[in-house]
């Protein structure tokens, strides 16, 4: 490939790498903006609580 090529390369994955990370910025920042929106229309995150009814086996 020659050092040319790898040149290239690291330039193309140096790229991607930008690119990632901001789609991950993006996204982040949207969910940040979207959680309160979704609190305040009474949207519950998380699992769902369970009663547990405590029995005894003897």
């Amino acid at each position: 490939m020659g050092v040319t090529g790898e040149f290239k390369e690291e330039q193309f994955l140096t790229l991607l790498s930008y690119v990632a990370e901001q789609e991950s910025k993006k996204i982040r920042k949207r969910q940040a903006e979207g959680i309160p929106v979704a609190k305040n229309n009474g949207l519950r995150f998380g699992r769902r609580k369970y009663e547990l009814i405590m029995t005894s086996f003897k």
